[in-house]
This record gives C-alpha cells, structure tokens and sequence, in this order.
C-alpha cells in the first residue's frame, strides 16, 4: 500500500464547484481498463494485440498529469474516474446541488473498444461506468473553451465536451441524450 499526501498552492478544484450551464469534460478515453479486467479474468477473449492493449490500460493507466497540471486556469469542478464515469459525475452533481445532460455519443472509448462494442453489439455505458481508468472529468464555462482547446493540443491530451450542467429541481439527475436504453443498472464502483 502507497499513501501520497501532498499540497497545493492556489485554490483547489474540488467536486462540488460545478456552476449552472458548465459544460462537462473528459480527458482521453474512458472504459478500457474494464475490459482489461475483463480479460484477465477470461471473461472476455480477444485477439492477442487486443488483449494485450486493453491488460496494458489496466495496469499502466495514461494519467493526463501534464493536462491536470493546468486545470486550474479553467475548471469549476473536477474528479478524477476511478469510480466509473456515471458514478463520479454523480459525486460532482451532489456535490453540487445540480443535475446533467450527456450526449452518449460523445463519450470518448479507444478505436479498440469501438470495435469491440460493433462486434459484439454490447452497450457502450456498460463499459464506461466501470472505473480504474484515471481520467479526469471536469467542468468549465463555455467560455473557456477555446483556453481547454489551447491547453488540450499542448499537452497531447484529448479532451471531449460529454454534456451540460443544468439546474434541475433533481439534484444530482443524469439525463442522456441520444440514448433508448437509458443509464446502466450499475453506475460505477
């Protein structure tokens, strides 16, 4: 077991700083290291190239540190998905006595999974609410997008606008946008 403790200088970004029409962000791709799991349980079987990249996500995570060094210039609120992507911005939403709207689309997976979910004909939010990927999911004004877009490309960190903040009289609410099936039965850890 590893404890870090460690300081910050300025103001942190904490969950519950999420504002009213905030737009909600994702670094990288999200739903990878379950599959990983997945895998080294045999409960999926794959190519050994795929295999072995989704093993990889799960045990060598790519952290956007260099991005997360500089989210203080942008974000309202912030976290980090260990959870699983649902249940973390549920953390943010009570946090912040708001609710939300997520274009499913716009939920960023790797070309791997893509794939994997097209072969297979399984439900994407099924695999993004499962945790162990460390990205962080964050929200901004929208008038800091084009500071995210400068921030994204100098770092090489992807960074995907996944929905709205919205002050909804049920705290705490996810609504999808583009989606029958609505929220997995399991949001997250």
């Amino acid at each position: 077991t590893i404890s870090s403790v460690g300081y910050f200088k300025g103001q942190p970004i904490l969950r519950n700083g999420a504002k009213n029409n905030d737009d909600i962000y994702v670094t990288n791709t999200v739903g990878d290291a379950f599959v990983g799991i997945k895998v080294l349980e045999n409960k999926i079987r794959l190519t050994k190239k795929s295999a072995n990249y989704f093993i990889k996500k799960f045990y060598l995570p790519d952290l956007p540190h260099k991005f997360s060094r500089k989210i203080h210039l942008f974000a309202n609120s912030s976290i980090d998905i260990s959870d699983g992507f649902f249940q973390d911005l549920k953390h943010i939403l009570t946090n912040s006595n708001l609710s939300s709207e997520i274009f499913v689309n716009n939920v960023p997976v790797s070309v791997y999974l893509n794939l994997y979910l097209k072969k297979t004909k399984k439900n994407k939010l099924d695999f993004v609410s499962n945790g162990d990927d460390y990205q962080i999911l964050f929200t901004a004004s929208k008038k800091k997008r084009n500071l995210i877009k400068k921030i994204s490309k100098d770092t090489s960190t992807k960074v995907s606008i996944v929905g709205n903040i919205k002050n909804k009289s049920i705290p705490g609410s996810i609504k999808l946008i583009n989606e029958k099936l609505g929220l997995p039965k399991k949001l997250g850890y």
